[in-house]
């Protein structure tokens, strides 16, 4: 430790800068062994894990909860980060459970030095913890990117669909492979658009609703007793001002003038 400078003999100190002055205190910085585990197990979105529920890409590899992407969509709140996301473009996908996962937890617990995923490929059991790359097959399996090109796969292991050519999605691709898929995906956006023009099809137009005022019916049977009541009210004092000779001729007296 630092030694003080006393001051003499009547037992004071010298404070040091540190006990004068409050620094600010350092943000803590992500550790980027649990960043890159957390896009594997975790929503886009808004980072919900993705076990025992849907989940759905889209073109781009970029992992959803169900729930929530078709919800952001429907009220159309999306980030600008995924502006690109259609309905069309999202195909859902299922990952295998990892059965080394429900062990792990059970003995030890949610452990970040023996984190495991609850991910796995239903092929080579690799885990889904970003240290291996995995694509989605058309029918929806996720399979790890080696077990495919070592096989040669031709059909899906689970359930047997064809995997077509250009069909396989990467899941969360390198920065790379990233903007190469998303310009295929802005040219064949823009490929639509030229070929619904060509054909003479108009692009669809939001209907505008029609909203029909409703005009209140004021005149209810309480308003017209109040209205009756008030005419009474009326005659009735404007009887007050009527002269005796009409009073007179109401009751049937008339007058000659001869007094």
């Amino acid at each position: 430790l630092k030694e003080r400078n006393t001051m003499g003999n009547d037992g004071g100190t010298i404070p040091t800068r540190s006990e004068q002055v409050k620094t600010r205190k350092r943000a803590t910085k992500l550790d980027t062994t649990t960043a890159k585990r957390a896009k594997w197990v975790t929503c886009s979105l808004n980072q919900d894990s993705l076990q025992d529920t849907r989940v759905m890409i889209d073109r781009l590899g970029n992992l959803f909860k169900a729930e929530n992407i078709l919800n952001a969509l429907s009220s159309k709140t999306l980030p600008r980060i995924f502006r690109h996301v259609q309905r069309r473009h999202l195909r859902e996908i299922y990952f295998c459970e990892n059965r080394d996962f429900a062990e792990t937890y059970a003995t030890q617990g949610a452990s970040t030095d023996n984190w495991i995923s609850p991910f796995s490929c239903p092929v080579s059991h690799y885990p889904v913890n970003g240290n291996y790359k995995f694509s989605a097959l058309p029918c929806g399996h996720v399979i790890s990117k080696r077990t495919i090109d070592e096989m040669n796969m031709s059909e899906c292991y689970v359930c047997g669909d064809e995997v077509g050519d250009g069909l396989l999605i990467p899941l969360n691709p390198s920065k790379d492979v990233y903007l190469q898929l998303r310009n295929k995906l802005k040219e064949e956006v823009r490929a639509e658009r030229l070929k619904r023009k060509a054909s003479g099809e108009a692009p669809k137009k939001k209907k505008k609703r029609k909203v029909e005022r409703v005009v209140p019916n004021l005149i209810t049977a309480e308003s017209e007793n109040n209205h009756e009541k008030l005419k009474e009210s009326s005659k009735a004092y404007q009887s007050i001002f009527t002269s005796s000779k009409e009073k007179d001729e109401a009751n049937g007296v008339y007058y000659t003038g001869i007094y």
